[in-house]
This record gives structure tokens, sequence and C-alpha cells, in this order.
């Protein structure tokens, strides 16, 4: 009875279905031959009802969350697709409005405590102070958390997203704690995209120039997030989408997230309309993996073993390059 009140919200939030959106067309991807290796360290994770993660008649029975980093090791250097949970949030929550604390504890608090993010990439054989560049593909605090624990190291987020953490700064809302967002500002560098179509996204930014990892926009979550195309091979085709969808349901019924989780998007049309497009881009594209960055199930699938975990790769080589 405890989440009957959620049920009753979550299939209110039903009737609100994903729109249908006009095919694409699907660009094959470039090909890329540079050797990348994969590591899943993990900062948190948690089990919850599944309804909690899409509205309507949810099929995932158990919500198995998780706030990870995806390790990418390039021959130009480690890249970092998020950093995982914040370990100060008790403090950090201090700073909002109530009910912005509320949402907090309901969305971000559940998530245990399992390895900061410099211990956490320690324990897949990373140094921290060796990272090339965090890419984030979003602000919140469960993507964004481990920033300050990683000083030194570049952020690559679009101007929006960058606008973002600046306008958000001092709101005392929930999209944003000030210390992660002074972090952010102080290394923040610009991600330019270019109108060269990449899947079905007619814009894309190539980070190595080499097709190996590329980057679109998913905007509408918050106002700069992203989605990453990773290519570590041909049967290794990865797209991190970020909080786009909860979990792998949302982009394979289709559905939109629950009430309480849907609350986070900035711009809630928008992320349903994105929501038709990974739909229709896993029904084109089935051997892509479209990576959830909380759904733990995907993420366990993919590497074969719990984290923290490497996939295997070629030996790396050294060498330089820029965004």
């Amino acid at each position: 009875m405890r989440h009957l009140p959620l049920l009753l919200l979550t299939l209110a939030c039903a009737c609100k279905g994903v729109p249908q959106v006009p095919d694409r067309p699907l660009a094959a991807p470039r090909p890329s031959t540079t050797p990348l290796q994969l590591c899943w360290a993990e900062t948190g994770k948690a089990e919850s009802w599944g309804g909690y993660a899409t509205a309507g008649w949810h099929t995932t029975p158990t919500w198995k969350a998780t706030a990870s980093i995806l390790v990418i090791r390039h021959p130009q250097g480690t890249v970092l697709i998020d950093t995982g949970k914040s370990f100060r949030l008790e403090e950090e929550k201090q700073q909002l409005y109530l009910y912005d604390r509320i949402l907090v504890d309901q969305i971000m608090a559940p998530l245990k405590d399992v390895a900061k993010a410099p211990e956490a990439l320690r324990q897949v054989g990373e140094d921290p102070s060796k990272v090339k560049w965090i890419l984030l593909t979003h602000a919140h605090g469960d993507h964004a958390g481990g920033v300050a624990d990683l000083p030194g190291v570049p952020v690559l987020m679009p101007n929006e997203e960058l606008n973002f953490v600046t306008e958000m700064k001092d709101a005392h809302s929930f999209h944003l704690f000030r210390d992660q967002a002074e972090a952010i500002e102080a290394r923040g560098v610009p991600l330019h995209f270019k109108p060269v179509p990449y899947s079905i996204f007619p814009e894309s930014a190539d980070l190595f120039g080499d097709g190996s990892i590329v980057v679109v926009p998913l905007f509408g979550h918050t106002p700069g997030s992203i989605g990453v195309f990773v290519n570590a091979g041909p049967d290794k085709r990865i797209f991190h989408v970020g909080d786009i969808v909860a979990v792998r349901e949302g982009y394979e019924r289709p559905a939109r997230k629950s009430v309480v989780l849907g609350v986070t998007d900035r711009d809630p049309k928008r992320v349903a309309e994105t929501v038709a497009l990974l739909h229709q881009l896993h029904q084109r594209d089935p051997s892509l993996t479209i990576l959830p960055a909380h759904d733990r199930e995907v993420w366990l699938e993919l590497f074969g073993a719990e984290a923290p975990t490497c996939l295997p790769a070629p030996a790396r080589q050294a060498s330089t390059g820029s965004p």
C-alpha cells in the first residue's frame, strides 16, 4: 500500500504518451579502428520499485539503479563519461529549498555509497590525476558528484549546460549544488557541435576526430544534456543517453518517466520527443547498446561482470589531441 499514491500518479502521467516523431535518416556510423578499453567504475547503487522508473503499467518489477562512471581509455588519453554520485549529499542539500530537499531525498539519497570517484577509478586501474577529460551528460548531482574530487581535469559541456550551471549556482535547486557548480565553472570547456549528421542526429562533435567517441545534443533533461556514442569495436557500439530515460523499458516501450522522475526534466515535451527518437533508433539499429545512466542491469549486461571491471582491449599507444 505504501506505493499506492505513487502508482496513481504514475498511471495519471501515462496518459501523456510519448509522441510520434517523423522517421529520420539513419546515417551509417563512421568506422573507427582506434583501440578503446572501457571500464565500469561505480560510485553508488540502489534497488527500488520499478514504478519509479517509467509511467504506466511498467514491466520492470525492480529498478536496479547505479551511479557510475564510464571510463574510456583512448590512445590520446582517458575520458570519463560522468563522475558519479556526491558523497556530501547531506551537507549539500541543506543549501536547498524544502521542495528541492524532498526531491533529493526521493531521487538521489537512495543511492548507497560504493566508492568516491577517485577510488572507483583506482579500482579499475586508472590514475585519477592522469584523466584527460570529463564529459558530463548533464550537471545533476548524481552525475557531477565527483567533479570536485578530480581536481585539474577539464570538464567538457555545451555552452547551454555551462550557462545552466552559472544560472543555477545560487538557485538553491535540486538541479545543481553550489560546490559542484564552482568546480565545473573553474574547469568548464565549451563543447561545440558541428552540422555533421551522426546516426539519426543532425549535429555532432567527434571528440578525437576518429569516430571513436561522438557526442550529440540530447537537450531537454537539462538545457545542455548530451548523449555519447562510443565505438569500441563492431560488437561494442554504445550510446550513453544520460537521464533521457531511467531504464531500458523507457525506450523499448516507449514510455515517459514516472511523475516523480519527470519533474527533474527541464523541458518534458522535448524529452518525450527524444525518447521517441531513441525508440526509433533502437528498432532500426538493434545492435547498438543504448545505455541509460542509471539502469544497472544494462551496465551488467554490457560488461558481463559486476563493477569494478574492464572489457579487454589492445594495448594503448601514446599520442596527443584536443577537443
